[in-house]
């Protein structure tokens, strides 16, 4: 395959595949934009179906999705989003990413700011809304956000628009304030012709970090607002959550129906998902593409990660980065490919821990899933020494929190950590391991 030299600057290691860019990236699809576009998303019809029968035949409505992590969970609400915005559903730009620090009044005001930039940013909007109703919001987030600092109470003045000496005052920004404003929001959306409008939250789990007084605080806290007529809001998050939202009744119950719950693609839609990305990025022209990969390598970590399609992506991204020749194409395989991840592995994690942290590590693969207090029983070791190497191996992304029952805490391998699976001295005829030897 002749490659230009021009191409191949501008498309990096991916123009020796006849490619514009990377078709591995675990980042999720956009709702608006990206280097690979949403149309490459691929299957989910069933859940497609149950979460459009709620934004289409409902005026307002909370929705939770869930799924364990790396399933695909924010690509499908991206997709979801942008299927009703060709409806006339107004969303923001970008998914909203939850915080564990927030308190009710960073929700709201991070919604409506979310809100405020994309009103700005997607073509035809602002120019259509009330321009008094504009100015309350560059007040608020935008060309004279900050003004009313240190007002409380009652209304900041300003100068605003092209004239001298007219002044526009806004009330301070509190609770009941957030709540009108998205309300008359909704109102202006609706006048320029949207039907409604859905926002969406990334890693609700993270609130998990609060105790469960603050968790119904913030949530309380919320409530009213999440009850905005023509408003449809989506949180997303791994398999916790359902059990957070059940110590908040009053929230959980304006909830609509069970989650949408998201299973890991199966090995043929993984490939179907490759596929499209291909064709998507291919240069065209007089350039043919060809697959950076063998069918027998992504069966290979669709077997190591159960269908996990964030950590297949990572993983061949970074297998064809560590094994790529300039100017050469190559094509992952698992045997090559196994080898190069585990070697990351062991030098990227492995070896910046000690000895006591090694064993907590082992632990923590041989059980899949364990407490501190279950690992301190395995191990006879005090829970504080236990305590001590969780939080280093968390630092260096070697576990992950799975879950959170009462006070118990249950912790993972990183997907990264299941490269130790590979063995770098099989013959090809079985590459995973089923103990991690480290």
């Amino acid at each position: 395959m002749a490659i230009n030299t021009n191409e191949c600057e501008q498309y990096g290691l991916w123009a020796n595949y006849g490619l514009r860019g990377n078709p591995f990236s675990p980042d999720p699809l956009q709702a608006f934009g990206g280097e690979l576009s949403i149309q490459t998303f691929f299957g989910r019809e069933k859940e497609i179906k149950q979460i459009n029968n709620i934004i289409l035949n409902n005026s307002q409505s909370r929705i939770l999705v869930n799924g364990n992590i790396g399933v695909g969970k924010t690509t499908f609400v991206n997709y979801v989003r942008a299927l009703a915005f060709e409806k006339n559903h107004f969303t923001t730009i970008a998914e909203i990413g939850i915080q564990h620090d927030w308190n009710s009044e960073d929700f709201m005001q991070v919604t409506l700011s979310a809100v405020y930039t994309s009103i700005n940013r997607i073509k035809g909007i602002r120019n259509k809304f009330d321009k008094e109703f504009l100015e309350k919001l560059d007040v608020y987030f935008g060309t004279y956000r900050g003004s009313s600092q240190g007002i409380s109470g009652g209304v900041a003045t300003i100068s605003v628009g092209g004239e001298k000496g007219i002044s526009y005052g806004a009330p301070a920004f509190n609770s009941f304030v957030m709540k009108d404003t998205l309300k008359e929001i909704v109102e202006n959306l609706k006048k320029i012709g949207y039907v409604g409008m859905t926002i969406h939250y990334n890693n609700l789990e993270l609130l998990n970090d609060k105790d469960e007084k603050n968790i119904i605080k913030l949530f309380n806290g919320i409530r009213d607002f999440l009850q905005t007529e023509g408003v449809h809001f989506i949180f997303v998050g791994d398999m916790t959550v359902s059990d957070m939202l059940q110590k908040v009744p009053r929230v959980d119950d304006i909830f609509y129906g069970p989650p949408v719950h998201m299973e890991s693609f199966s090995f043929q839609d993984i490939c179907s998902i490759l596929d499209k990305r291909i064709k998507e990025l291919s240069i065209g022209g007089k350039m043919t593409s060809e697959k950076p990969y063998s069918d027998e390598a992504i069966e290979t970590l669709y077997k190591l990660y159960s269908g996990n399609v964030r950590a297949i992506l990572k993983s061949l991204t970074t297998a064809i980065t560590a094994l790529s020749v300039e100017n050469k194409p190559i094509k992952l395989t698992p045997v090559p490919m196994g080898r190069a991840l585990r070697r990351i592995a062991e030098e990227r994690y492995v070896s910046k821990l000690n000895q006591t942290e090694i064993k907590v590590l082992r632990q923590i693969i041989i059980k899949k899933e364990t407490t501190n207090k279950l690992i301190s029983e395995a191990l006879r070791m005090k829970p504080q020494n236990i305590s001590n190497a969780i939080t280093t191996l968390r630092q260096y992304n070697c576990i992950r929190l799975s879950r959170v029952e009462g006070r118990a805490r249950y912790y993972v391998p990183s997907p990264e950590i299941r490269w130790l699976f590979f063995d770098v001295s099989t013959d090809g005829q079985k590459l995973l391991r089923e103990f991690v030897s480290i």
